[in-house]
């Protein structure tokens, strides 16, 4: 920020504070609004550390271009989960090895083979309030579909939707009091050690029983000739 500042303008909000004093609101878009036209390069802090907000594109972008001034290692995403998140808390050059073991099966050619069953999908949920003549696109339609795919994905049951949908829903918007960031980081850690648990079973179950699905490739994957762990992701050497 350049100029003077000028003592009659209110003081720029903690960026922390503005974005989850709402926690479980639907759109903080005033939030992110107000960082951008007053602050959009925000210092704050952050479980104890410091940290910057980046609220413009350009900025993001340039963030996103280097690692060694913003890092997505350690602590960058924190979301509950004992595990780290793999590939989002890695910088490169180890991102980049995961990326290249995901990217063949996002190609154009790849995600194509989908088109029969996710319109499969998308017509079963039509379906369910077609006879009604009408509906709530978001919940019944916008809300689900995402989740559905990536079941399809990755060889999961749909009978687990709603299982993801919930857990979902806790880590994005915790049904909390208003700015209550402690019991929001809790519904958190709950849905995180929930998604572990479950997944946890799935692996093993495809380590058993190999399938067609995207969990199944990854559980027998290698990268540079190391099987996957089930802690750090590449086994220990």
């Amino acid at each position: 920020m350049t100029g003077a500042l000028d003592p009659t303008r209110a003081p720029v909000p903690d960026p922390w504070s503005l974005l989850f004093s709402q926690v479980g609101a639907d759109a903080p878009h005033d939030a992110y609004r107000e960082l951008r036209d007053r602050c959009p390069v925000a210092r704050t802090r952050f479980a104890g550390a410091p940290a910057v907000f980046l609220t413009r594109y350009e900025d993001v972008l340039w963030a996103l271009r280097h690692p060694e001034v913003f890092s997505s290692a350690g602590d960058a995403l924190e979301l509950g989960a004992d595990q780290p998140l793999i590939p989002l808390q890695l910088d490169p050059p180890a991102h980049t090895r995961y990326r290249r073991l995901l990217n063949p099966d996002f190609v154009l050619r790849k995600t194509a083979e989908l088109e029969h069953d996710i319109r499969v999908l998308a017509q079963g949920l039509v379906d369910g309030f077609a006879g009604r003549g009408s509906c709530d696109f978001h919940l019944e339609f916008a809300t689900p579909l995402p989740s559905t795919v990536f079941l399809r994905l990755m060889g999961l049951p749909q009978s687990d939707l709603d299982d993801f949908l919930r857990w979902r829903d806790d880590t994005v918007r915790p049904d909390v009091p208003a700015g209550d960031l402690a019991a929001a980081a809790q519904v958190r850690e709950r849905a995180a050690n929930a998604i572990s648990g479950y997944f946890e079973e799935a692996i093993e179950s495809r380590r058993r029983e190999p399938d067609d699905g995207l969990l199944s490739q990854l559980v027998h994957a290698t990268i540079d000739g190391e099987a996957l762990s089930r802690r750090r992701g590449r086994a220990s050497r």
